[in-house]
């Protein structure tokens, strides 16, 4: 979940408008959604998943649509990155009110709850379709960036956006794509988050981003080595707090990401696996 939502901080970084701190909201309001729909409408799984990923997508678009004013002049990308944190805690206080401080939950029979092997070796069925979701979404955006026309019209609108609309791609149409890809790749996150927790607050979304921000940047800004930091960090939390003594002090193993990330900051600040155009603008 770690590295889908940090994909998508990526693409809105590397071929949108830029940093877009309310990722971590489209994958909280896409994990209510999925819910309020499992509830109300009694709807699987398999179909409240892509019913949230759309919700998502169609809120990231509603929300790139309102900035656009702000992406104007030399200070455009600072000054709607600021626009973003706004939004982030406009959806989070209006999420709070409609969920509550205890949050919600998908109801027992509506998500895949099933369990593989013994106590001493289990494997979640959300486990596993968490993994199929990260290896999807990083095979196909990969082979969508390097083989499909809309790839190289987002490659390129990223690398120069003025060259890009000379040569006749259309920039507002690449925004509000790649908005729409981010809110979609984040609300996957935040439902398979949903599905793996007993109650859902504002809190998935704001976890998830900063682990995100902290795959992204371990990952140099490259979608396979993103997905493959976000795993690593994962890895590293459950690891952490299962092999650590108990009698020892206790270690915040969930703040793994965030520490991550402050130490990618201050030692490597363009990844640990840098490239050229890293998080461009």
């Amino acid at each position: 979940m770690y590295g889908l939502v940090g994909i998508g901080f990526m693409l809105s970084a590397r071929f949108g408008s830029g940093w877009n701190a309310a990722i971590g909201s489209y994958a909280s309001w896409a994990a209510f959604s999925a819910i309020f729909l499992a509830t109300r409408l009694d709807l699987p799984f398999l179909l409240t998943l892509p019913l949230g990923m759309g919700c998502a997508a169609l809120l990231a678009i509603i929300v790139e649509a309102l900035l656009l004013p702000l992406r104007r002049g030399p200070d455009a990308r600072t000054i709607a990155l600021f626009g973003t944190v706004s939004a982030w805690f406009a959806l989070d206080a209006l999420a709070g009110l409609l969920v509550g401080t205890k949050g919600i939950a998908f109801p027992p029979e509506t998500y895949p709850a099933m369990v593989f092997g013994e106590e001493s070796a289990m494997m979640r069925l959300t486990a596993i379709l968490n993994l199929l979701a990260l290896a999807a979404v990083t095979l196909g955006l990969h082979r969508f960036l390097q083989r499909h026309p809309l790839g190289w019209a987002m490659r390129a609108h990223g690398f120069d956006p003025l060259a890009a609309a000379l040569g006749g791609v259309h920039p507002l149409r690449i925004i509000l794509l790649v908005a729409a890809m981010v809110g979609a790749i984040a609300g996957l996150a935040g439902v398979l988050a949903a599905a793996s927790a007993s109650a859902v607050t504002v809190a998935v979304g704001n976890g998830l981003l900063w682990k995100g921000i902290a795959a992204c940047a371990l990952g140099g800004g490259r979608v396979r080595r993103i997905a493959l930091a976000g795993l690593a960090i994962g890895l590293l939390e459950v690891i952490g707090a299962d092999i650590w003594p108990q009698s020892f002090p206790l270690i915040p193993w969930h703040g793994a990401g965030g520490l991550a990330l402050l130490a990618i900051v201050l030692l490597r600040p363009r990844g640990l696996v840098p490239t050229s155009d890293m998080l461009r603008g």
